[in-house]
């Protein structure tokens, strides 16, 4: 049978740079060769998806970028295209403290029904100093109550066994998860990838 969820790029790239990250290696091999973070034109992606339909039936879409909404302008474009053009349930990842009403209502209204939001650990400290990743627990918090209202579903990617972690740490992450009424927890063991700053 076939798989009625397909997944799509808008482009490739990533502007942040945390330390467990493939796009941290990346960056590093591109350097020099263009702009790291660049998305195909709005037309182009509806293009692929129409011809993609054609093949085979979709009923949901995921948008596997690293994250979806880094370029606002290029989503002001491309959202109401979709809609019009498309206008099946899609899911995307997004980044915690990049999300406002105003965006989260444009995702809702042109279909999107699940996120997946990078949590990592519920301590603040070591998500920013060990991870680099520079996003706060409250900015986690305004983010998920954004995507509650609009009833848009919140999946968490999560990791356990972080070098130095404790057990006490660990509940912590299970903690956050819970204040965030996260709809899907996922959980995976930290596994540093060759040629990260983790690594």
């Amino acid at each position: 049978a076939q798989n009625p969820i397909r997944n799509f790029n808008i482009g490739r790239g990533c502007p942040f740079a945390c330390s467990y990250c493939h796009n941290s290696g990346l960056v590093k091999i591109y350097h020099g060769l263009g702009p790291y973070v660049r998305n195909y034109k709005p037309e182009r992606v509806i293009e692929e998806i129409i011809r993609a339909s054609k093949q085979s039936p979709i009923k949901t879409l995921h948008f596997v970028d690293d994250i979806f909404i880094t370029d606002r302008k290029w989503l002001v474009k491309f959202l109401p295209l979709y809609k019009e053009k498309v206008g099946l349930p899609f899911v995307c990842n997004i980044r915690g403290g990049m999300l406002d009403e105003a965006l989260t209502k444009s995702l809702a209204k042109a279909g999107c029904i699940s996120v997946f939001l990078g949590v990592e650990t519920g301590d603040e400290k070591m998500r920013m100093q060990l991870l680099k990743k520079f996003v706060t627990n409250e900015s986690l918090k305004k983010t998920a109550g954004f995507l509650h209202k609009y009833r848009i579903k919140l999946a968490a990617n999560n990791m356990v066994g972080l070098p130095g972690e404790t057990l006490d740490q660990a509940i912590e992450t299970i903690k956050l998860n819970a204040e965030l009424k996260v709809d899907l927890p996922w959980c995976a063991i930290f596994q540093p990838y060759p040629g990260t700053e983790m690594a």
